[in-house]
């Protein structure tokens, strides 16, 4: 082999290795400038491996509040922990997987964070739960005396359960801090968030108005029992009179009323007397059960109506 063409495959092996060194690095500096994966969301876990807050008073694991709820719990948590001693940590979670009942969570992240019972005394968690909304306030003995049952219970079942319910995370949490706050200062009690009550209307008819009705019906079901004896009636005087069904309006009438109508001018080609009488009865006793049929549904109903107003 020539040195020319040994050159030639030397230089060319170089440009492919630095070609490859070149298309490495690229890969390398694409995948440390790709952007992070976002982090999981927030579990039981997360808050009872955070260390004991002693800084801030705002643990929003649950992302639930915004800057401004939480600037605003900060600042109420704090008035409450130098105006009376007594320090209230918030703790927002998006749901809980281990533990469903947000008590015994509660009672856990207390007991993590102040082991003892001296360490918890004067110490509280406020717990919010977005999946179930549902919330707890526990604290320690000293917390737990000041505050009583009647408003912890309240917090819970009031504030937290109302305002989450209409997905205001931040007020359910403020107001319940405002209520503490009032009652450890020894000022009146904000109270509870006011539910609205929704008026609905009575399905049911007034008296007036069922006595307004009765008149209406009845005379509805006179008019049906006149008619299922009327028509029968006069089906049977057509028949009486020879009109068949085949036999012209005019044509009967005339007939009828003509002093030397006899039964022989009659047209001949007219249905036997035993068929014009057979559907005359048929169309009688279908009228009539059509009519009782009318009637029976009416006073049913009128009857339901009653006994309805009855019952209330």
């Amino acid at each position: 082999m020539s040195a020319q063409p040994a050159a030639l495959i030397l230089s060319e092996l170089t440009r492919l290795v630095s070609l490859g060194s070149g298309v490495a690095a690229l890969a390398l500096a694409a995948a440390l400038s790709a952007p992070a994966a976002p982090p999981a969301l927030a579990s039981e876990l997360d808050v009872l491996t955070t260390p004991t807050p002693t800084v801030g008073y705002v643990l929003d694991d649950g992302q639930l509040l915004s800057k401004a709820a939480i600037g605003e719990l900060q600042q109420l948590a704090k008035e409450v922990e130098e105006s009376s001693g007594q320090r209230i940590t918030v703790v927002t979670l998006r749901k809980l997987q281990f533990t469903t009942d947000v008590f015994e969570f509660a009672d856990k992240v207390i007991e993590h964070w102040y082991p003892s019972a001296a360490l918890g005394d004067k110490k509280g968690v406020l717990l919010l739960v977005k999946a179930s909304k549902e919330g707890a306030l526990v604290g320690g003995p000293s917390l737990s005396k000041a505050l009583g049952g009647a408003l912890l219970d309240s917090i819970s079942s009031d504030n937290i359960a109302v305002y989450s319910e209409q997905e205001k995370f931040g007020e359910a949490l403020t107001s319940s801090l405002k209520r503490v706050a009032a009652k450890l200062a020894g000022s009146p009690d904000p109270g509870p968030p006011s539910v609205e009550v929704r008026k609905t209307g009575s399905n049911f008819k007034t008296k007036e108005e069922t006595e307004e009705k009765k008149g209406i019906y009845g005379l509805v079901v006179g008019g049906l029992l006149v008619i299922s004896f009327v028509v029968p009636m006069g089906a049977q005087t057509r028949v009486a009179f020879g009109c068949g069904a085949h036999t012209p309006a005019l044509q009967c009438n005339t007939l009828a009323t003509s002093p030397r109508g006899t039964i022989s001018q009659w047209p001949r080609r007219r249905p036997a007397r035993g068929l014009r009488r057979a559907r005359s009865e048929r169309l009688s006793r279908m009228t009539r059960q059509l009519a009782c049929m009318c009637a029976y549904s009416t006073v049913v109903t009128l009857r339901a109506r009653v006994d309805a107003r009855s019952h209330l």
